[in-house]
């Protein structure tokens, strides 16, 4: 007699875009994109909903990868009144 396997669903993997990605995505300056960051461990004050937040994937003693996510990123767009398809 055999038994059914259980099964198991796992989730989309997620996708971490860089700020020149980004900015290339919204057809502007990196350096704009830069701008309305907050960088998560390194930024004294809490998360502003404004902004982008944007997570260091580097080891400790690495150099800091800085990246942000697609759920933050999609997240962030429709605040700023985009429409994400």
């Amino acid at each position: 007699m055999s038994q059914a396997r259980p099964s198991v669903t796992l989730p989309v993997h997620t996708f971490f875009y860089t700020t020149d990605q980004v900015a290339l995505i919204l057809n502007v300056e990196e350096a704009w994109v830069r701008e309305r960051c907050y960088l998560v461990g390194r930024m004294p004050d809490t998360h502003v909903r404004d902004k982008l937040q944007v997570v260091n994937l580097a080891e400790p003693n690495e150099r800091p990868r800085w990246r942000i996510s697609d759920r933050e990123l999609t997240r962030w767009l429709i605040r700023k009144g985009y429409k994400v398809l």
